[in-house]
């Protein structure tokens, strides 16, 4: 019972707050009329459902008073009488949040790029030969230049057969 309660409550509220979202251009337009319509409303089917569920008793009247209670409750905790940003306002704290973002992590930016970018090198550099391990680029250019020393060392008129 509950659960319609606030189902109905919400898309009541939402069907009478529309038109002001609408004509306000604002997600939150505020103005009372935009507040209140919305709170009597889920009063109503508060009071409604409660008479339904357990008819003219006790229990009814407790439930609608409590229903009031945390709707008047959420209703002064949320102010929804005070309109909300505009679009532009959204944009410039977004603005100034990412500014702020970023300069507060310069530093860890600048300190990972570095770690990613040597990672990277030695990633690219390094390859394992057949036995697993890993040779780095200036360990296979010294072998293969000690390969060439020989090869012409071998045959130094460079008819060793690979050679054009």
């Amino acid at each position: 019972m509950l659960v319609a309660t606030l189902l109905l409550g919400e898309l009541l509220a939402v069907g009478i707050e529309r038109p002001f979202v609408i004509r306000g251009r604002l997600n939150e337009p505020g103005g009372w009329g935009y507040s209140v319509m919305p709170l009597i409303a889920y009063l109503l089917t508060g009071t409604v459902f409660a008479f339904i569920a357990w008819g003219n008793s006790v229990a009814a009247m407790v439930f609608g008073i409590i229903h009031a209670a945390v709707n008047m409750g959420l209703f002064f905790l949320l102010k929804p009488w005070q309109a909300g940003e505009t679009q532009q306002e959204t944009d410039a704290k977004f603005a100034e949040f990412k500014a702020m973002t970023k300069e507060h992590f310069a530093e860890d930016i600048v300190e990972v790029r570095a770690r990613v970018g040597e990672r990277t090198k030695n990633s690219y550099f390094a390859s394992e030969d057949k036995n697993g391990t890993i040779e780095n680029l200036k360990t296979k250019t010294k072998r293969l230049d000690n390969i060439a020393t020989a090869r012409e060392n071998l045959f130094p008129s460079g008819r060793d057969g690979f050679s054009a």
